[in-house]
């Protein structure tokens, strides 16, 4: 299965492709976080090229968690694909 997962921040989201046949995950690009949703337009292009089955994305703790977890949510409902999170508290 390919996974393309995401590490939300405010001003960059960092991308990473990864495959649950090899069990390997590579980063693959940086997009320029945008209020405007340009980011997900980025994205949108991402999920034509890779084809994933799923999509992840880190969530921390404090403020950056409601962050990402709102992007988590913006993906729910922009997508149809299942999106899934992972905590990377302390990771």
């Amino acid at each position: 299965m390919i996974i393309l997962s995401f590490d939300y921040g405010l001003s960059h989201i960092g991308v990473a492709l990864g495959s649950t046949d090899t069990g390997l995950a590579e980063p693959l690009t940086v997009i320029k976080t945008s209020i405007l949703n340009k980011d997900l337009g980025e994205i949108t292009k991402l999920i034509k090229i890779h084809q994933p089955e799923k999509l992840i994305v880190g969530v921390s703790e404090k403020s950056s968690a409601r962050q990402s977890l709102n992007f988590a949510s913006g993906l729910k409902k922009t997508f149809s694909l299942p999106v899934e999170i992972s905590d990377e508290t302390l990771s």
